[in-house]
Formats: C-alpha cells, structure tokens, sequence
C-alpha cells in the first residue's frame, strides 16, 4: 500500500515538474500583424498579347505558375510542437503527410471546424490577447518548385 502511494504521488506531480516550451511573443501581441508577408498590392499578372490577355485566363501567360496540388503538410494542436526552421531547404518533411492546396485543413481531417465566431469555442473567459498555449492549432506547409529560367529578374 505505501509503495503505491509513493507510486501515484509520483505520477500525479510530473506534470509540476514538465518544461513546456513558450510560444513566440508576437502570438499574443496584438501590434504584430505580419511577419514576413508582402506589402499589400494590386494583383497583376503580365501577359506576352494583348490576345493572351483577353483570353482572361492566368495560364495563358507565359509568367503565370499555379502551386495548386499535393503539398507537405505538419498539423499541431500544441503550438511549442510546431516545427521550427521548417522552411530551411535543407530540412526533412520526408514523414510529413500530403494535404491538398488551396483548402482548408479541417476539411481534410485536420483539427476541429469551427462555424461560428462567437461564443469563442475554447474558453468561455476570454483574456485577449493572450492564446491558449496547449490547444490552438497550427499547420506547416511545405512545396519546393522550380522558377522557369526565363522568369530571370
């Protein structure tokens, strides 16, 4: 009996003990709103004729390159779980799963739909701007291309 006392004292204070990794800063600083993302502009897409351009379809220029299809694709519901530096070349997503794009990851099977914005779906005291830290998903895409040589500056 004493043993299995130690045993679930034990057990139930690991979790005091746990080092959780913190989430980046900006995830609850509401003055950040991009981090390497473009200027907002015009879309504009050049088109060698005139002709191809009334055609009114993007693939008819020569410049145009759809990155719709079968992407890599790394889903947490833990933000400290996400992998960093995944966007590095030299960085493994050979064990990712597939995942098709443009989509919506919940709709593939990923996390938890929500439809509605209001009651938020986590926490019925909200305390903006801080996030949940154990649940508040997060998916990494990955997709190497190559840009046609004659798209030369």
């Amino acid at each position: 009996m004493k043993k299995s006392l130690i045993l679930l004292f034990v057990m139930l204070s690991l979790p005091l003990f746990a080092q959780k990794k913190d989430l980046p800063p900006e995830l609850e600083n509401p003055d950040i709103v991009r981090i390497n993302k473009e200027a907002p502009h015009a879309t504009l897409l050049p088109y060698s004729s005139v002709e191809s351009a009334l055609s009114g379809k993007s693939s008819a220029s020569p410049w145009y390159l759809s990155l719709d299809g079968k992407w890599k694709f790394f889903f947490t519901e833990d933000p400290s779980k996400r992998p960093e530096g995944f966007f590095d070349p030299g960085f493994d997503v050979s064990g990712w799963k597939d995942i098709q794009v443009p989509s919506n990851w919940e709709i593939q099977g990923y996390g938890m739909p929500i439809y509605v914005n209001i009651p938020y779906e986590w926490t019925n005291n909200p305390d903006p701007p801080h996030v949940p830290h154990d649940i508040n998903p997060v998916g990494s895409y990955r997709q190497d291309f190559d840009i046609p040589e004659n798209w030369q500056n």
